[in-house]
């Protein structure tokens, strides 16, 4: 279980590790999402072959990325799913 992301950002990947985690092969990258929080936010992990890492928080009652998943000090969408 990832439980920071410190564990996979700026870690040189083991894509069958990755694999065996949940993450699915997609293109050059390897991607993992959960929806969290009953459903309100899906957390997207994408590792791309050359070892860049990102992260997305999508709000899915309106579609769009959740700007405040990225603002240290509005750390809570992030800790509920770092944390489960």
């Amino acid at each position: 279980m990832l439980t920071n992301p410190k564990e996979v950002i700026n870690k040189k990947p083991d894509f069958k590790k990755l694999i065996s985690y949940g993450f699915v092969k997609d293109g050059e990258k390897y991607v993992f999402s959960s929806e969290i929080i009953d459903g309100t936010f899906l957390v997207s992990i994408y590792v791309f072959e050359n070892g860049v890492t990102k992260v997305s928080v999508i709000d899915k009652a309106i579609g769009e990325e959740y700007a405040l998943a990225y603002v240290p000090s509005s750390s809570f969408v992030m800790e509920r799913f770092f944390l489960l």
